[in-house]
C-alpha cells in the first residue's frame, strides 16, 4: 500500500447502507462489507465515515469490533433539534462509547436562534469525551463563511476532485489551514463518474462530451490511471488532511489499496471545466 495514501484516506461508507452515487445504484452485499471490513484491518486503515442518513451503514458498522476505529459520523439536524439523542442514537447502532467526530450534514439550517443551543451541546459532547472534533459538511465556500466566526470547527468536509477546483480558488485551503481546520476532502471520484471511460458515462451527460473525450486521451482510456490521476491530484495538495473513499465492492477497494501509483504529472494538470451543473452532484437531477 502506498504510505502515501495510507495516512490519509478515511473509508466512505455510504454505499454499506444504500445505493449511493451515479455509477451505483445498490448497496455492497454483506459479504463485500465484511471483506472490505477485514481488508481496511489488515492495511491498518483506521478512519471510516459515515452517516445517520446513509441507510443501515451506522448499524452494519456496529457488527464489527469499532473501539479500533475512528469513526467520523454525520448528523442531519432539524427544526427543535436535540444533538445529544441524535448522538447516542449514532453510538447506540454503532455499538461504541465515543466517535472521533461529529460533523453536520446540513450547516445551512443554522442560524443565529439554534447556534447557541448547538455549541452548549457541542460543549458537553466533548466535556464528556463522546466526542473528539466538531465540523460541518459544505457544499460551497459560502457555507463555511458564513459560519466561520460562529462556530468553533474542528474539521471542514469540502468537495474536491480534478474536475471540482471550486475550494482551490483565492488561497481558501491556506486560510483554513491557518485556523488549524482539519480539511477532509470528498468526492474525489465525482460519486464515480470519473472513473468511467467516454463510453460508459450516462447518457444525461453526454452534452459533456468533449470534456469525457478529454479526459479519456489524458488517462488513456484506463480506469486505473483514471484512479491514480485523480488520487495524485489530490494527494498533492497539503494542506488536505484526509481524503474520504467510497467504493463499490471489495475489489475497487483491493485495487485503491495496492495498485495505485502517485504520479506527480498529475499534480498540476490544468482544470477540465468550471461548470458547476458538471461538478456539483446536487445539480445532477
Amino acid at each position: 500500500m502506498s504510505q502515501k495514501i495510507k495516512k490519509k484516506i478515511i473509508l466512505g461508507s455510504a454505499q454499506f447502507g444504500f445505493g449511493y452515487g451515479i455509477t451505483n445504484k445498490s448497496r455492497i452485499s454483506k459479504i463485500n462489507i465484511h471483506k472490505i471490513m477485514k481488508l481496511i484491518k489488515n492495511t491498518n486503515i483506521k478512519f471510516i465515515d459515515t452517516a445517520q442518513a446513509y441507510g443501515s451503514s451506522e448499524k452494519i458498522l456496529g457488527n464489527y469490533k469499532s473501539d479500533n476505529l475512528k469513526i467520523v459520523t454525520k448528523i442531519k439536524i432539524e427544526r427543535g433539534f436535540d444533538l445529544i439523542k441524535k448522538v447516542k442514537l449514532s453510538l447506540k447502532r454503532l455499538k461504541v462509547n465515543k466517535i472521533y467526530a461529529l460533523i453536520i450534514h446540513n450547516p445551512n439550517f443554522l442560524n443565529s436562534k439554534n447556534l447557541v443551543n448547538l455549541k452548549k451541546q457541542i460543549d458537553i459532547l466533548k466535556q464528556n469525551k463522546i466526542i473528539q472534533k466538531f465540523g460541518i459538511s459544505v457544499y460551497n465556500i459560502n457555507e463555511f463563511t458564513r459560519l466561520k466566526n460562529k462556530l468553533k470547527i474542528d474539521i471542514l468536509q469540502i468537495p474536491l476532485s480534478i474536475f471540482d477546483r471550486r475550494f482551490l480558488k483565492n488561497n481558501f485551503l491556506d486560510n483554513i489551514k491557518k485556523k488549524k481546520i482539519e480539511i477532509h476532502a470528498r468526492s474525489v471520484f465525482l460519486q464515480g463518474i470519473l472513473l468511467l471511460n467516454q463510453d460508459e458515462v450516462p447518457k444525461k451527460f453526454s452534452k459533456w462530451k468533449k470534456i469525457w473525450l478529454k479526459w479519456d486521451k489524458l488517462t488513456n482510456r484506463d480506469k486505473l490511471e483514471k484512479m491514480n490521476a485523480c488520487l495524485s491530484f489530490i494527494l498533492n495538495l497539503k494542506q488536505i488532511d484526509k481524503l474520504i473513499i467510497g467504493v463499490n465492492s471489495f475489489e475497487q477497494l483491493k485495487e485503491i489499496i495496492y495498485k495505485f501509483q502517485y504520479k506527480k504529472k498529475y499534480s498540476k494538470i490544468s482544470s477540465f471545466t468550471k461548470d458547476i451543473n458538471l461538478i456539483n452532484p446536487t445539480l445532477w437531477s
